[in-house]
């Protein structure tokens, strides 16, 4: 990087050069996450918000010049998202490179309060007086790449990050009842599994290999048993099937998981048409296992339209509910249904569903997919109600063949 002093002789060439500086540095930044996308760095959100503060370097929004890279950070440890904080340092560092060293000097109580939320303030002021060299250390593990690394070595001090034992032994039986894997898969699978431990003390929000590879293992295994139920999904080629969180969702008032698309502006949406979001609240690895049990049942026959505008069969979310009901009881029988905000028991649509479709079995279930090719598109309601007859009565036959009532 050099610099380069130009004569501003009017406004107009003052305005001409601001736009100048503008447009380089908008493909300068471009570049840079073209870079990261390669290595899957960031999560779709973090990206586009990375890119935001990045270009927004002495917006009047903030206090400081760099206050929007800044609250960027800030917003990822209040969040528990330590996994993007170094690969975003190492972005800004080339596109600020004299700026870093003042940015970076309130990471460390950023971090402290990122602690906090896993051990009681008492615990990491014992740890911080025991350990007086850890600001700089901190800030080191920030330029270096190792700041997810420290951080965790700092909660295994204080005592904060415990093994999350009967999740990881669900996840084994989970992989056993799978079946014979091919030796490919089945390395694969070991792999995670081994790093599991370690994994599971993150929050399944996180952002990195480990964690991606963990909710994408449960996710596969998942469609792989939904498969041999009920006949092969659509679209998997286009189908994106590691799980992710999305903050702003939440923010726009979308509380609750969801099968999505991705903007045209995301680099993943060269690639794939649906994902699978994951409601930002549901942060423990039980939650995420019953919202993503859930979910997969849509991904048989993906679905998109905007908030408040899909249209689906009943039959489809009752098909939802029971699957994640069926994968709560039969994995996880030590969560309650309160833990992970289960419809069961409530009165709403998804619990009425769920107990009309649960009453029908599962060779009925997957003629019924043949037939009408999903369980979301049942557009023959006396064909439904004369297949599900021994099973159901009027009443539920057309309520699960009706489309399903979301408000």
């Amino acid at each position: 990087m050099t610099e380069k002093r130009v004569t501003v002789r009017t406004e107009q060439d003052q305005r001409e050069l601001d736009a100048l500086i503008e447009k380089q540095l908008a493909r300068f930044v471009k570049t840079e996450l073209s870079g990261a996308d390669e290595m899957q760095a960031f999560s779709p959100q973090v990206r586009e918000a990375l890119e935001h503060a990045l270009l927004l370097k002495g917006s009047p929004d903030f206090i400081t010049p760099h206050g929007a890279f800044s609250t960027f950070i800030t917003k990822l440890l209040e969040n528990g998202l330590t996994s993007e904080v170094a690969p975003a340092v190492a972005i800004y560092t080339r596109v600020y490179p004299t700026s870093v060293d003042y940015v970076l000097k309130s990471v460390p109580a950023k971090a402290s309060n990122y602690l906090c939320r896993y051990a009681s303030s008492q615990a990491v002021m014992k740890w911080a007086e025991e350990n007086p060299g850890w600001h700089e250390k901190i800030i080191d593990s920030l330029k270096d790449g190792t700041f997810a690394r420290y951080l965790r070595q700092i909660r295994e001090a204080i005592g904060a990050a415990n093994l999350n034992y009967r999740f990881l032994k669900m996840l084994e039986q989970l992989c056993e009842d799978a079946g014979e894997l091919s030796p490919e898969l089945k390395q694969q699978t070991q792999q995670i599994l081994s790093r599991a431990p370690e994994t599971l003390v993150l929050s399944p929000r996180e952002w990195n290999e480990d964690c991606n590879n963990l909710r994408t293992f449960v996710l596969f295994f998942m469609l792989r048993d939904l498969e041999t139920r009920y006949g092969e999904r659509a679209n998997p080629d286009r189908t994106y099937i590691t799980p992710f969180y999305n903050r702003q969702r939440e923010e726009q008032g979308v509380m609750n998981s969801q099968i999505i698309t991705f903007h045209e502006s995301q680099p993943i949406a060269r690639s794939y048409d649906y994902g699978v979001c994951i409601g930002w609240r549901y942060d423990s690895w039980e939650q995420f296992f019953y919202q993503v049990s859930h979910e997969a049942v849509h991904l048989l026959n993906p679905k998109i339209a905007p908030d408040g505008m899909l249209r689906t069969s009943a039959l489809d979310e009752g098909m939802a509910v029971r699957y994640a009901e069926e994968m709560l009881a039969k994995y996880l029988p030590y969560v309650s249904r309160a833990f992970v905000e289960s419809p069961v028991g409530m009165d709403s649509p998804y619990h009425h569903a769920w107990e009309a479709a649960r009453k029908l079995p599962h060779d009925l279930l997957a003629q019924i997919r043949a037939e009408f090719g999903s369980f979301g598109t049942i557009d023959d309601p006396v064909r439904f109600a004369e297949m599900t007859a021994p099973w159901l009565t009027t009443a539920e036959a057309t309520l699960l063949s009706s489309d399903f009532r979301y408000s």
